[in-house]
């Protein structure tokens, strides 16, 4: 199994294979993520379409070819909300995690004060997840809320996403060969 090592930003042209990995859920994982009873279809149209690259930051981590997790960072007015999906077979690995730090140092080189998660009362992992990192963590209309208040990044931060950057600029200069645009032009 060929994991890659660090959570990669995703573009246009990795379109088809978040369709794949939304594909590979389950109802209630689908549930958990989007609060809806969500097919293929509908993710199509009320998500997949109305992604935009001026706020929508995709991380990835790829295995074997697909995403084998994804996060989703809304970056609106200083503000952050992530969602973060793994798909069955590569769960308990830590992957969920990785790309929820990654999220997080996203965030903060973005210039975010805050970052938030909402889930289902029942979805354990991202609660776990959310309270291990530090996030206030309640009810909010039945739902589950959390947030975190974000420091700025200082120069050893900013290193290292400018690090994961760099990663993203090579694995963007092998696509390019092949004609992928980038999903996020700022």
């Amino acid at each position: 199994m060929n994991i890659a090592p660090f959570a990669e930003r995703l573009q246009q042209c990795h379109m088809g294979l978040i369709e794949a990995h939304l594909a590979k859920l389950s109802p209630e994982d689908l549930a958990f993520r989007f609060f809806y009873p969500a097919t293929l279809d509908s993710l199509r149209e009320r998500y997949l379409a109305r992604l935009d690259p001026a706020r929508d930051v995709l991380l990835g981590i790829m295995i074997d070819g697909e995403i084998g997790a994804l996060a989703h960072l809304y970056v609106e007015q200083h503000k952050a909300e992530v969602g973060v999906t793994v798909l069955p077979e590569y769960r308990e690995r830590g992957l969920g995690e990785q790309l929820f730090e990654a999220s997080i140092l996203e965030a903060r080189a973005l210039g975010c004060r805050q970052i938030a998660i909402e889930t289902r009362p029942d979805n354990a992992p991202m609660i776990a997840l959310a309270r291990s990192h530090g996030f206030i963590v309640g009810y909010d209309y039945g739902n589950i809320a959390g947030r975190l208040e974000l420091r700025p990044l200082e120069p050893a931060g900013m290193s290292l996403w400018t690090f994961h950057r760099l990663l993203d600029v090579g694995a963007g200069l092998w696509r390019s060969l092949f004609g992928c645009e980038p999903m996020d032009k700022r």
